[in-house]
């Protein structure tokens, strides 16, 4: 009896959706088995018998192959490998104690696979088809399409066994992607059949970036795969600066190109990609570029003069150049005016931008020059040049003023007898190095400076001769203030009864006073569209009561405050309020009196009022009187006329009296009408 190699016993692995041969476990014996490629896995039950012990005897129906396995009598699954698919065999399950003998036959089905694969690209998907044999198609239950792609997930499609080609969406041409396809049959997947859909579009170039000039670079690349049509040149500056964000696009033979007319000292960012007709391609790893600044000579190189009593002094002053974050010093050099060779004077760190040199000659002239050093090199010299021969004294120390906005500086003129042809006034934010000098003619010892931003100030003099500019005083500080905010919280509320004809105004401080002192607030009103000032109060006072308005009219009101820097804004003008007071009296009152079986009957009419005092009308006040006794009557609410109502009898001979008033949600009115009827 031959023997093949048989793989130690294992719980059963189920491979793929093929389940086993359904059996009522509970009741009913059964032997199955599945296949699972080249492997059989089996699968056994007894109903509700629970044998001592089992074995199993594999066999093909040639007799060249036979095995048995003793198995544990709890064991209910079993893999079987190695098993040939040309050849029938025979599983014999017996179990003892008690004893059952279950029988199944077993043939391995072969692994199909499709015969070929071919796609077919749209303008966003691809349609992958395939073909297979009609003897195949028979034996195949389905199929497995996969898309491979690095960096992301795989994308699988299964399928019916009726499918001949299937449509994968959202593909990106810019992505090589493997493709598959697996035919299905009771025995699993066949061997995959690949296919490659390269990149469409041009792959992302290999870019390299190199400095020409302190405003150029020059670019190169190479491409591998698909070739553009057409290209495009991304440029982005990290700083935010020129060309910052722009594309240029370009030949699509172009494989070297100089961008110029960047920014010096910045740093720029270069990427490029290639575009066909299938789209835009990859783009290249990004490069990025820092442009080397030139080194720039010194900005605004003076020599400033001492004063008379220093004329030996001179200062030098320069700003920083445009560019300067690559300087790391400053050389300076120096020759008088009988010399021909330049000394050097001094070399001083990039944070120095003053340099003060005494113990020059007066009558001589000397000539001074400042360059740039940086790693990069040196800058161009700049000259001046300064005679010693005895400048205007330091003003008096200057006045400052604080003004809406700026300020006023005023001084005094200098005890220096040297002719004054001006003055200089220098100011600045505290704590910057940013100064604005200006020039006033000698008559001059005030100025208002105005147009300042937010902040503290620090200004100083110095005046002016033909000889130079004397020394500055010492800086002096200032706060500028603004203009007030308006009144908050202004509102204005009608007269009460006790208060008839007035309205009652208040508002509260504004939070932000430029700084300044409150002097007063002005109030506004306005019914016609003209906004007229109704008074103006003190600091202290933050509510007003109006009166002399038209009673019926809506006023609105506004409240500004005044500081010594000027008035503000005026408040928004929405407090309103209606002037209110007691309505005016009917008229044409009149009295229809009729004899009912001796009783007389009385009933008024009267026309409403016009003038209702700005309120709303809720009725009348009805009275009459005879022989000096006053009685009240009914009114019916609004109504202007009265039902009969009883008034004497027929006998009570004389002449009654009937008064009428308007009443109204603020009161009564003071005014009545009146009428009389005689009965005789």
């Amino acid at each position: 009896m031959k023997k093949i190699i048989i793989n130690t016993l294992s719980l059963i692995l189920l491979l793929g959706n093929l389940p086993y041969a359904q059996a009522n476990t509970s009741t009913a014996s059964f032997l199955t088995f599945v296949q699972s490629g080249d492997n059989v896995d089996l699968k056994w039950g007894y109903g509700k018998l629970k044998p001592k012990s089992q074995s199993l005897v594999i066999a093909d129906t040639t007799g060249e192959f036979s095995k048995e396995f003793i198995l544990k009598s709890s064991l209910r699954k079993l893999k079987i490998d190695g098993l040939q698919k040309d050849k029938l065999y025979i599983a014999t399950l017996t179990s003892k104690k008690p004893f059952k003998v279950l029988t199944t036959s077993i043939k391995l089905e072969p692994l199909l696979t499709v015969d070929s694969v071919d796609l077919s690209i749209g303008s966003s998907s691809v349609r992958v088809n395939w073909e297979v044999s009609e003897s195949k198609k028979l034996m195949i239950d389905g199929y497995l399409v996969t898309a491979k792609t690095a960096n992301l997930p795989p994308v699988t499609v299964k399928l019916g066994k009726l499918f001949t080609g299937y449509t994968l969406q959202n593909i990106s041409k810019n992505r090589s992607y493997d493709i598959t396809v697996k035919a299905l049959t009771a025995a699993g997947y066949g061997e995959a059949i690949e296919k490659n859909l390269p990149s469409l579009t041009p792959l992302a170039p290999t870019l390299s970036v190199s400095a020409l000039s302190p405003t150029s670079v020059k670019l190169s690349w190479s491409y591998t795969g698909p070739n553009p049509s057409e290209q495009v040149i991304k440029i982005d500056s990290l700083e935010g600066l020129a060309r910052d964000g722009e594309e240029i696009n370009i030949d699509s033979a172009i494989r070297e190109y100089v961008v110029d007319n960047l920014t010096t000292a910045s740093t720029y960012r270069f990427r490029v990609y290639g575009k066909n007709s299938h789209g835009a391609g990859a783009l290249s790893a990004p490069v990025d570029q820092l442009l080397k600044a030139p080194t720039l000579a010194p900005l605004n190189f003076a020599a400033i003069l001492g004063s008379a009593s220093e004329s030996s002094i001179v200062t030098l002053k320069w700003a920083l150049p445009v560019v300067s974050r690559n300087i790391s010093s400053f050389r300076i050099d120096y020759k008088r005016s009988d010399e021909s060779t330049w000394g050097r004077l001094v070399e001083l760190p990039s944070t120095v931008l003053i340099h003060e040199i005494s113990s020059l000659t007066p009558g001589y002239t000397y000539q001074f020059r400042i360059q740039s050093v940086s790693a990069t090199g040196e800058s161009e010299w700049i000259q001046v040049q300064a005679s010693p021969t005895g400048l205007p004294s330091t003003p008096s120390l200057p006045l400052l003023v604080a003004q809406d906005g700026g300020f006023t500086i005023s001084w005094n003129a200098p005890s220096s007898t040297a002719v004054i042809t001006g003055y200089i006034i220098e100011y600045s934010l505290v704590g910057s190095t940013a100064t604005t000098q200006l020039e006033v003619p000698s008559s001059s010892l005030t100025r208002t400076i105005t147009g300042l931003s937010a902040g503290s100030y620090q200004a100083r003099v110095a005046a002016k001769a033909e000889s130079g500019v004397g020394p500055f005083t010492s800086l002096v500080s200032v706060q500028p203030f603004t203009k007030p905010q308006p009144p908050t919280t202004v509102s204005a509320i009608s007269g009460t009864l006790t208060n008839l004809g007035k309205i009652l105004v208040s508002w509260q401080p504004p939070t932000d006073t430029g700084g300044l002192a409150i002097q007063n607030y002005i109030l506004q009103y306005n019914s016609q569209g003209t906004w007229t000032t109704q008074a103006t109060y003190a600091s202290t006072v933050t509510n007003a009561t109006i009166s002399g308005l038209t009673v019926g009219t809506r006023y609105s009101f506004r409240v500004i405050t005044v500081t010594s820097a000027g008035q503000s804004q005026p408040s928004d003008g929405g407090a309103s309020a209606t002037v209110l007071g007691l309505p005016a009296a009917p008229t044409n009152l009149s009295v229809t009196v009729t004899n009912n079986n001796g009783i007389l009957l009385a009933a008024l009419s009267w026309v409403a009022p016009l003038n209702t005092g700005g309120s709303t009308v809720t009725g009348y006040s009805i009275e009459v009187t005879y022989n000096g006794v006053t009685s009240d009557r009914p009114s019916q609410g609004v109504a202007t006329n009265t039902e009969p109502f009883y008034l004497a009898q027929a006998t009570s001979l004389g002449t009654y009296t009937f008064r009428i008033k308007t009443v109204s949600d603020i009161g009564v009115g003071t005014e009545s009408a009146t009428t009389t009827y005689t009965v005789s």
